[in-house]
């Protein structure tokens, strides 16, 4: 099965929706999953559409199904959460809805827009139970618990996230396991920014954002005080063109400072006499002439 990434995430398959995901999620479970022993981990669920007439309905029919056993079933109907509940914190339904803009928020995450705040991450084949403990221990180092007792696979946000920091907005970065045309931009880019002479990327152009990709901007944030973390955002690509810009720059001419002719000897006195002397019959000549006058 070809694999698919959507925002640097593996996804079980095309369908899973992570463009409606929180920006800080995707972020926060993109770094977790670069983690060694994880490689066969994939989101299998993310945002679910906002809640209109045709959706509800839906929704609501699978949840009441799922309550009292009764009624067709539809594949994701163990996992439906009643569309009409409103929660302590301001949420509604599953933290897979996309809730609405304003709404519910998640400590200092942005809310103006609607998003979702939860997300299913499973194995390729059965998972082992050191496996499972991993992903969870991983994604708690990230900021991301499970709260549900039964659902191994379900994750939400907390707010703390030491040592990241918020990260928005996850349209403007790339990094490890992504594969997008941004991705090509920074390969692009760091192929053509120099340190001592030789290029901070050296693979190919081919827009995968692999372990190549994430040493070539640890290098490069190392190098110019960034914050190291092997992912490429906004900040790092305005560093990226400024030095790129100042190592395209011709240097100017050097002009060498104008020079003085070296002064001769200094005269002596004997000398200083003569041009005086000089100086005074030129002077006695112009008068004679103005004064005596001229022979016919």
């Amino acid at each position: 099965m070809p694999e698919v990434i959507e925002f640097g995430i593996p996804k079980k398959s095309a369908a899973v929706n992570l463009g409606r995901l929180h920006p800080e999620i995707r972020y926060r479970v993109r770094v977790a999953l670069a983690t060694d022993g994880l490689e066969q981990a994939r989101s299998s669920s993310g945002a679910r559409p906002e809640v209109n007439q045709i959706e509800y309905r839906r929704r609501y029919i699978a949840w009441r199904n799922y309550q009292n056993g009764t009624g067709p079933k539809v594949p994701w109907a163990p996992l439906a959460a009643d569309p009409n509940r409103v929660w302590p914190d301001g949420r509604r339904g599953s933290a897979h809805m996309v809730q609405k803009a304003g709404g519910y928020k998640v400590g200092n995450f942005p809310n103006e827009v609607g998003w979702a705040y939860a997300i299913d991450i499973g194995f390729w084949g059965n998972p082992s139970l050191a496996d499972k403990k991993l992903l969870e221990t991983v994604l708690r180092r990230h900021g991301m618990v499970r709260n549900v007792p039964s659902e191994w696979w379900h994750f939400v946000p907390i707010e703390a996230v030491p040592p990241y920091k918020a990260r928005y907005p996850m349209s403007a970065l790339t990094g490890f396991g992504d594969r997008s045309q941004r991705a090509v931009e920074y390969q692009n880019l760091l192929a053509r920014v120099t340190i001592g002479g030789k290029p901070f990327y050296t693979g190919k152009i081919d827009g995968a954002f692999g372990k190549i990709s994430r040493d070539a901007a640890e290098r490069f944030q190392m190098a110019h005080g960034l914050a190291v973390n092997g992912d490429w955002s906004i900040d790092d690509r305005a560093k990226g063109l400024a030095v790129l810009k100042s190592q395209s720059s011709p240097s100017k001419p050097r002009i060498p400072a104008a020079t003085k002719k070296p002064a001769g000897k200094p005269k002596t006195k004997r000398a200083k006499i003569r041009d005086e002397i000089k100086t005074a019959r030129a002077s006695l000549d112009r008068l004679e002439a103005l004064v005596l006058p001229k022979n016919s």
